[in-house]
């Protein structure tokens, strides 16, 4: 996949996820600060940061003439591949962060109303949040992809090298493929490539899990979302 069809597929997500919400607010009498709402929010935020960064990596980061324009120094060509890699790798950190953000913030607060007993009432680990929620609403299929999601994002939190408290190895199987999480060494095949797939097929399993039996029945389940907060606090500044 090229850094233009990268680009575009995240593109396709944000209108995706746009598409998903207005469905749900057409299905359900969810308010708009309901938690099964402002995930997908969520979720819109940060992926138009990523369309940008993608569309500024293509129009002008590929090309020498910026850098002659633009930047402190001009690179060799050898080094501008480097720099353009080092860039949509950083690019894939982003996604990766705030995506993260967006679904387990969430989650612990799905977590504390329709589980108050389970996982600490939200305050468990992650693992235990999604694995929990995805149970009670039977749709354990989805954890393995939540797995190696969790697992790429906290590789992230290293220069992409795995640890883990246990001190143990760790391999996934996903879609047939193997993913080797080995202790103190890097993850190559955590690539913006693979973060992007990943983050399509979460959105589709998370549609899956606010319109399972358990979780839609809910009449409200309420989560401060600041986002708003700070648009109410930006619009009256500028009035």
């Amino acid at each position: 996949m090229t850094r233009e069809e990268l680009g575009t597929t995240v593109q396709e997500l944000y209108t995706l996820t746009h598409e998903i919400k207005t469905n749900l607010k057409e299905k359900y009498e969810w308010k708009s600060n309901d938690a099964r709402f402002t995930m997908f929010n969520k979720i819109i935020n940060s992926l138009e940061p990523v369309t940008i960064n993608f569309f500024l990596l293509d129009k002008y980061l590929v090309k020498k003439d910026w850098w002659l324009e633009n930047a402190f120094y001009v690179p060799d060509d050898k080094d501008m591949e480097g720099k353009i890699l080092q860039y949509e790798y950083y690019i894939g950190i982003g996604l990766v962060q705030n995506f993260t953000y967006c679904i387990e913030s969430s989650l612990r607060v799905i977590s504390r109303e329709v589980q108050p007993e389970s996982c600490n009432n939200g305050t468990s680990e992650f693992k235990s949040i999604y694995s929990s929620l995805l149970k009670k609403a039977e749709l354990q299929k989805h954890e393995v992809l939540f797995d190696l999601f969790r697992n790429i994002r906290n590789s992230m939190h290293n220069n992409a090298i795995y640890f883990h408290k246990s001190n143990q190895d760790q391999v996934i199987v996903y879609r047939k493929k193997e993913y080797k999480f080995e202790i103190g060494k890097p993850c190559h095949f955590a690539t913006t490539k693979l973060a992007i797939s990943l983050v399509a097929e979460i959105i589709v399993a998370l549609l899956d899990f606010v319109e399972s039996n358990f979780i839609k029945e809910f009449t409200f389940i309420k989560e401060e979302w600041v986002s708003s907060e700070v648009e109410s606090y930006c619009k009256k500044h500028n009035e």
